[in-house]
């Protein structure tokens, strides 16, 4: 197939590189052509650009890299709007494509835009409920008019594209059940591709990599140690994470919590006094790594752990983070609510999974289950999660996607 790919997302970032390029590279191998329109931070852009272009250069893919803007505050996201249409445009008459494949929703407004124009059809890849979480991340907060007026004028688009796609992906089945409700939807075919992890990349913790990671980081060889990989923002319940820590010291006494991730630890120490749980200093490690470092960091630790707020985008998640650990045999302590979080962890057999509520009560009575955790097969974790999670699942998937909406 031809495809326009549109993207937000810039495939110099983290997700992007990950949960973007990884896709088009795999299917590019595979002999599917691709313009790719993507929008990139400039501090991402300078460091990793070369790279993107080497790899580029070998497969049928074009890159068209635009300035992802923040500044002005208020008119950066309706500039790139701009950007992204006017792309989208100049790519159209440039080459002659099957169809356009949009990631989330700055891309899905030029792709309807070339649909209405020229007919050219769109597979819309949601990625989630995007406006519902600028709403309960407190970014359009419904309390000001103005906001309350670009929420309504979302949800409007929204069902624009729901209702223009010739075919739409979700991450998960409780978001596509939710899709589905919509009066917009017309019954096009909805597929669900979670975040997918790549497992030659993601592999299974070793004693000999415990150890060089536990002596990098400094972590005793006795110690238990909980990790947490990836940013802390609103949504994620740090406050929660950190009372479950407290909890699990209290049964087994020499205990770590790591944070990969660029995190600060005055700050996590601060969030620790507010929540009322005694941190030391010394019982937090915070690593900050690239990518391909991540499996190394991970090796050091015995469970892991994303403790979320469950909301009603929340639905539309599907946890990178989560598929991760798995690919590292790591088992997991989590809470339902989160796309389909809890369906995941019981095929899996490798995870604790607390309640929406996530009560000082239930962490107590979960420790016992949780302390078990180590003891389950790290294979059997990695290789029962391969069937939701790996790169190669989610290829094959939108390959099958691409066929059809080629054929149809």
């Amino acid at each position: 197939m031809r495809v326009l790919y549109l993207s937000y997302t810039g495939v110099t970032t983290l997700v992007g590189w990950s949960q973007v390029w990884s896709y088009i590279e795999a299917l590019a191998s595979r002999g599917h052509s691709y313009s790719l329109v993507s929008f990139e931070p400039p501090e991402r852009f300078a460091a990793l650009a070369p790279k993107v272009r080497a790899r580029a250069s070998e497969l049928p893919i074009e890159w068209h890299p635009r300035k992802l803007r923040t500044r002005p505050r208020f008119i950066s996201k309706g500039m790139d709007w701009a950007v992204m249409l006017a792309s989208a445009e100049l790519a159209y008459r440039a080459g002659a494509f099957d169809f356009t494949h949009c990631r989330n929703a700055v891309a899905a407004a030029a792709a309807l835009h070339l649909k209405r124009r020229h007919g050219l059809p769109f597979l819309f890849d949601m990625r989630g409920f995007w406006g519902d979480q600028r709403v309960e991340g407190g970014a359009w907060p419904q309390s000001s008019p103005m906001y309350r007026a670009i929420y309504r004028n979302w949800k409007r688009r929204e069902a624009e594209f729901v209702g223009g796609a010739a075919a739409i992906n979700v991450l998960s089945h409780a978001a596509r059940r939710t899709v589905e409700s919509w009066p917009s939807y017309r019954g096009q075919p909805i597929s669900v591709i979670p975040s997918s992890v790549d497992y030659d990349l993601f592999t299974l913790r070793t004693v000999d990599r415990r150890s060089r990671a536990r002596l990098e980081t400094g972590l005793p060889e006795d110690a238990l140690v909980l990790v947490y990989l990836g940013s802390l923002g609103t949504v994620y319940r740090l406050r929660e994470m950190l009372l479950m820590f407290e909890r699990l010291r209290r049964a087994v006494g020499k205990i770590r919590f790591l944070f990969v991730g660029a995190h600060r630890p005055d700050q996590i120490l601060r969030e620790a006094a507010v929540a009322g749980v005694e941190l030391r200093p010394e019982e937090i490690v915070v690593k900050a790594c690239e990518h391909h470092e991540v499996p190394f960091y991970l090796s050091a630790a015995d469970i892991a752990i994303a403790l979320l707020t469950p909301t009603f985008s929340s639905r539309g998640v599907s946890l990178t983070k989560l598929g991760e650990y798995f690919a590292c045999g790591l088992p997991v302590i989590t809470n339902e609510g989160i796309g389909d979080v809890k369906e995941i962890v019981a095929q899996v057999e490798g995870g604790v999974v607390l309640s929406a509520q996530m009560t000082i009560q239930e962490m107590d009575k979960a420790v016992e289950a949780i302390l078990d955790l180590p003891k389950v097969d790290p294979d059997g974790i990695r290789r029962r999660s391969m069937k939701m999670h790996s790169l190669k699942n989610a290829v094959d998937q939108y390959e099958h996607i691409y066929e059809n909406l080629g054929g149809s």
